[in-house]
């Protein structure tokens, strides 16, 4: 595998916390939600404590995708 290079030690601690709690939190109860066709406002608000929901984005490229 290519080592990645672009992104800093912060970023690979950050996916380490959303893959650790998609396990926790998602993945067991996706097939019920998927069955339901809701994800439970609950978990929104854990990612939110969690640090795995509020990601921020550079004004240029959000003025960008916008257009």
């Amino acid at each position: 595998m290519i080592p990645r290079t672009l992104f800093s030690a912060e970023h690979e601690l950050f996916r380490d916390q959303v893959r650790r709690f998609i396990a926790a939190e998602v993945t067991p109860y996706h097939a019920e939600w998927e069955k339901d066709g809701i994800v439970p406002r609950s978990v929104w608000r854990k990612a939110g404590e969690a640090g795995a929901q509020a990601c921020v984005m550079a004004i240029p490229f959000v003025l960008s995708a916008a257009t």
